[in-house]
């Protein structure tokens, strides 16, 4: 089992969301320690404008 955490504030490590998700990942990573952690941050990588479209085409 994995987890994917999905950050998409643009307040970056300033938002209180990051913050609280923090704490979940850290109670994950002591509950499964070697489990893979799967990071998205769309506030510091957006998706380029053709994802959708890349997407839903295949």
């Amino acid at each position: 089992m994995s987890l994917f955490r999905l950050d998409i504030s643009i307040l970056g490590a300033r938002s209180s969301t990051s913050a609280l998700a923090d704490l979940a990942e850290q109670e994950w990573r002591a509950a499964a320690p070697g489990a893979p952690v799967v990071r998205r941050h769309l506030g510091e990588a957006p998706l380029p404008a053709t994802a959708w479209a890349a997407a839903v085409g295949t």
